[in-house]
Parts: C-alpha cells; sequence; structure tokens
C-alpha cells in the first residue's frame, strides 16, 4: 500500500523527492494495465540519502500504447530520460539482465556485494493509490 511505503521509506526530503518518481512511474506504468511494480536500490535500504531507486514491472497484459514511452526506451539516451523524469531505472521483469543472464526480477534479489539472496518492496498497482 501506498501509505506503508510513504511511511517506511520517506523519512526526509530526498527520500520524499525519490518516492514522487516511485509515484509517477507507477502511475504511468497502471495507466497502461500493469499490475506489479518491484522496488529495488538503495531506496529500500537504511541509506539516509540514496541517490535513486531500480525497479522493475509485470509487462503480463500491458498494452504498450498507454504506457510512457519513456519506460520503454532502454537505449542509452532512453534509460538517461526515464532517470531524469523517475530517478529510476527501471525494466520489464522478464528482460534479461545481460551481464547475470537472470532476469530483473530475479537480478534485483541477488546482493551485488555478497551475491546472497534479498527482498524487493513489491507495489501492487491495483490498490497502490488505496
Amino acid at each position: 500500500m501506498w501509505s506503508e511505503l510513504r511511511e517506511r521509506f520517506g523519512f526526509n526530503t530526498r527520500r520524499r523527492g525519490i518516492l514522487g518518481g516511485i509515484r509517477q512511474a507507477a502511475a504511468a506504468l497502471s495507466r497502461g494495465g500493469c499490475r506489479r511494480l518491484w522496488i529495488d536500490g538503495s531506496f529500500v535500504t537504511a541509506k539516509t540519502y540514496p541517490a535513486d531507486w531500480d525497479g522493475c514491472w509485470d509487462p503480463t497484459d500491458v498494452d504498450p500504447k498507454l504506457v510512457d514511452p519513456a519506460l520503454l526506451d532502454f537505449s542509452a539516451l532512453g534509460r538517461h530520460r526515464m532517470k531524469v523524469k523517475y530517478l529510476a531505472d527501471l525494466f520489464p521483469s522478464s528482460i534479461v539482465e545481460q551481464r547475470t543472464g537472470l532476469a530483473f526480477v530475479d537480478f534485483f534479489q541477488v546482493d551485488k556485494t555478497s551475491g546472497t539472496g534479498k527482498g524487493l518492496v513489491l507495489l501492487d498497482l491495483t490498490a497502490w493509490m488505496a
């Protein structure tokens, strides 16, 4: 639920700014029919001033004509636009991360430093504004 995410992770001005990016991305994806958005990165840690957030979204039944094109362009320029607009690197959950060969939903569940498993925050977009 949105209020839980805001309460848990929006404890300073920088984090509330990032929450704004998450809210915009969630709204843009929801308009296209997306039902789930996974949130990762230093934003979902105790880090006081994270630079951004990372995430992936479920492309099942999503109409790409209804999704912001900035969320569908994974070129260097497209990713820059996404970062500026949403403060994030976002990918469809089923796309494979090139270096590891893992789908992004799995890639984000592995700690980059230790290689151990970790959790993600799942935002249910069918009820995210509730």
